[in-house]
């Protein structure tokens, strides 16, 4: 099981270790982890905990796969780095 590359090099841009982690624990559950799969609760959580201040909850909120993540932090990436 390989973490698609954009989803793989965000996570190691952006993420601190612990929900890194999270991640790629849900992506060993899943046969399959592709950009429109759900993002787990834990993870949705340490994420609305990492970016709280540099994402507006209203985009959050929005977080419902792995894709809709990546491309905030895609949008985000000159804001973030």
């Amino acid at each position: 099981m390989t973490i698609p590359p954009l989803i793989h090099d965000c996570l190691n841009t952006w993420l601190p270790v612990h929900t890194h982690h999270l991640i790629t624990e849900a992506a060993s559950l899943e046969t399959d982890l592709r950009c429109d799969a759900l993002v787990p609760l834990d993870l949705s959580e340490a994420l609305r905990e990492h970016f709280g201040r540099e994402v507006p909850d209203a985009v959050i909120e929005r977080w419902e796969t792995v894709g809709d993540v990546c491309r905030t932090f895609r949008e985000m990436e000159g804001v973030l780095a």
